[in-house]
């Protein structure tokens, strides 16, 4: 699994992501109840780049916060009452997902990868954003220094929080 980054001709730039590795964790969350807990204290819908692995992420939450088990029945009828289930990929996708785990006990170790991405994808975020208020000719020396400094200890504080988990 190899993570992405490309500079598309338009100018955009795609975040560093591994599908692989998010399809990897959802699917061995759906598999094992260890697994899920683990990953659970570990991720937020923050660590998947693709919108359809936040949504199927958040039903999984949803599911073991009412004490539910997360396996691809329960996840697809979570995402039918929330009515997401399209948007997640459909109920076949959901198959795909288990089906792509090599080993469901590896799930932590591919959501350690997504942690590793997203704490990449943050910290691209955050020097973006002190270009921008390096170049705000609207704020003062002392109110620039103070919006970055606060970036960076926003950045920092959930860097602390996920490196705790």
């Amino acid at each position: 699994m190899t993570a992405l980054h490309v500079e598309p001709d338009d100018g955009l730039t795609v975040p560093r992501c591994d599908i692989d590795a998010e399809q990897a964790v959802l699917g061995a969350m759906m598999l094992s109840g260890d697994v899920l807990g683990e990953c659970l204290d570990l991720l937020t819908g923050q660590a998947f780049v693709r919108p359809s692995h936040q949504i199927v992420f958040g039903a999984m939450v949803t599911l073991s916060y009412d004490g539910t088990p997360a396996d691809p029945l329960t996840v697809k009828a979570e995402l039918e009452r929330g009515g997401s289930l399209s948007a997640a990929g459909g109920a076949l996708y959901l198959h795909t997902l288990i089906s792509t785990v090599p080993v469901a006990a590896n799930g932590t170790h591919y959501a350690r990868q997504l942690l590793a991405l997203q704490s990449q994808r943050d910290t691209e975020t955050l020097s973006m954003t002190v270009r921008q208020l390096a170049d705000d000719p609207a704020l003062t020396p002392r109110e620039r220094m103070d919006a970055i400094s606060g970036a960076v200890d926003t950045l920092s504080d959930t860097a602390h929080t996920t490196d705790t988990a």
